[in-house]
């Protein structure tokens, strides 16, 4: 039997396994990548082979696919995605939109992921992990000419704080380290996750081992055999499946005909609606948007553009501040240049008035930007 102190074994060993709460030699759920290797539930499995019986379950972490496959989980990735993942960045100088912009903005390199998937999974690396990283050439000014997002099941940092990708240090020039205001779900969500993996597991049981809806009890003194029994339960039930004979039924003497109803599945309900609601605190989206109901009566006009209103201001800072913040420091953009999200889709959304900004001009990074 192996005893943990869980105030320094277990972290430790969670460290070292990649499910940190705190940076370490391994950053936080490094093998829950987007696109991670066949085996990137191995550390999981790991860890409940060796401690199963000292961790309690719903503190075992969850891999990002696991999490993925609950559909509130799902719900808030989709939801982020489709409401900020066609944002263009572009670059400002005194609140005006530069006349060209530089062109890592939307260049990702050759045999790269399009902009539109190198910004959503930067906002899925945020949403589960807390951390992300982009990979980018430099011109002879020193600034991106392009830039790529980095699979976090590829990368990784030593205790001196260098970057690892595929295991190999690289130059601090070459890569982009974006850190969110939020934690990540995989780093604090552990228990809300397991439970709404037990809950799904619930389901689908009720599902496959339905409970009768109608139970023909014997009242007499003799027990029917096998054979007996199942004619009776097959006539009933063809009978019950024809047109004629669906609303007359002939119970046979010494049974009753007992019907039960629709079984009871609101606590089921409620439990989804109570994990759909935890999880949209943990990742910064409104629960609605999850398809919880729980907080609120009734999905009214002013209710749905309440929480559509929430998603466009506060989620929206959770996610795109951070990464606008880092892409305007000044080892990517030229001193008194920012880098901003054209955030005018999200005016539009709330205010159909406001008309789309012109499309910017592309051109080569310039550190005399005007």
């Amino acid at each position: 039997m192996i005893n943990l102190d869980q105030g320094v074994l277990t972290v430790g060993l969670l460290n070292w396994l990649g499910f940190g709460l705190v940076p370490s030699a391994v950053p936080p759920l490094q093998i829950a990548a987007w696109d991670a290797p066949a085996n990137n539930l191995a550390p999981v499995m790991l860890l409940e082979d060796l401690f199963g019986d000292e961790v309690p379950s719903d503190q075992m972490p969850v891999s990002r696919p696991e999490a993925l496959t609950i559909p509130s989980v799902s719900a808030g990735y989709a939801t982020l995605v489709s409401a900020f993942g066609n944002l263009q960045l572009s670059a400002k100088r005194n609140g005006t939109t530069a006349v060209k912009q530089p062109t890592w903005l939307t260049q990702t390199g050759k045999g790269q992921q399009p902009w539109y998937l190198r910004n959503s999974r930067t906002l899925a690396d945020f949403m589960f992990l807390g951390f992300s990283l982009w990979q980018c050439t430099r011109g002879a000014d020193t600034f991106p000419l392009n830039a790529w997002h980095v699979p976090y099941g590829k990368w990784t940092w030593d205790d001196d704080g260098t970057i690892l990708i595929d295991e190999q240090p690289v130059p601090a020039e070459t890569v982009i380290l974006f850190e969110s205001m939020l934690p990540g779900l995989l780093n604090t969500g552990t228990r809300t996750l397991r439970q709404a993996l037990e809950f799904e597991h619930t389901v689908a049981e009720r599902a496959r081992v339905s409970v009768p809806l109608t139970k023909l009890v014997n009242k007499g003194d003799t027990e029917p055999d096998q054979r007996e029994m199942t004619t009776l339960l097959t006539g009933y039930k063809q009978a019950r499946q024809s047109r004629d004979g669906s609303t007359v039924a002939y119970v046979p003497s010494g049974f009753d005909l007992v019907t039960e109803g629709e079984p009871a599945g609101q606590w089921l309900l409620d439990a989804r609606n109570a994990v759909a609601a935890d999880v949209a605190k943990h990742i910064g989206v409104p629960a609605s948007r999850l398809g919880s109901t729980s907080a609120i009566d009734s999905l009214t006009y002013s209710t749905e553009l309440g929480q559509f209103t929430d998603l466009l201001t506060q989620t929206a800072h959770y996610y795109l501040d951070p990464i606008e913040a880092r892409l305007s420091m000044g080892d990517v953009t030229p001193n008194g240049q920012t880098v901003e999200f054209d955030k005018t889709p999200l005016d539009k959304a709330l205010d159909p008035t406001v008309p789309l900004a012109p499309p910017t001009k592309e051109g080569p990074a310039d550190a005399e930007l005007k």
